[in-house]
């Protein structure tokens, strides 16, 4: 079983395949749609990445339609942390800075529900910087 668990967002696909199905899907394919197939092929990319069972219960709850697993790169860092691997490691696993995962870990990244900083608005900064903007 993974620690920590996987987060809401994910239920979609963990309900189906499972915690780590759901880790391999999202390494493979994070981000980028993905057509779930009726019939399960051996030599398909997505049995190839997260392996046959996985795709037939996939294909049992989301048949011929397309999936889009999120990144869940916060999730991610948790569980590669809990595994053991260094902040460089998960870095690279992850595709970000040393500094993004050390914020990923402190849970100070923004998501959906705290989404962070507020964008700044072209009323936010110095007057003098206001007419240096282009239009």
């Amino acid at each position: 079983m993974i620690h920590p668990p996987p987060p809401a967002e994910l239920a979609f696909l963990t309900e189906a395949i499972g915690a780590e199905a759901t880790l391999a899907l999202i390494e493979a394919r994070a981000g980028t749609r993905v057509y779930v197939p009726t019939r399960v092929d051996a030599d398909a990319p997505l049995v190839q990445a997260i392996g046959a069972a996985a795709v037939a219960a996939l294909a049992k709850a989301h048949a011929g339609c397309y999936v889009t697993p999120p990144a869940a790169k916060r999730w991610r860092a948790r569980v590669y942390r809990a595994r053991g691997l260094s902040a460089a490691a998960i870095a690279l696993k992850l595709g970000v800075g040393e500094r993004t995962v050390w914020k990923l870990l402190a849970g100070s990244c923004g998501t959906r529900a705290n989404p962070g900083q507020a964008p700044r608005r072209r009323t936010d900064l110095k007057p003098s910087m206001q007419t240096e903007l282009p239009i």
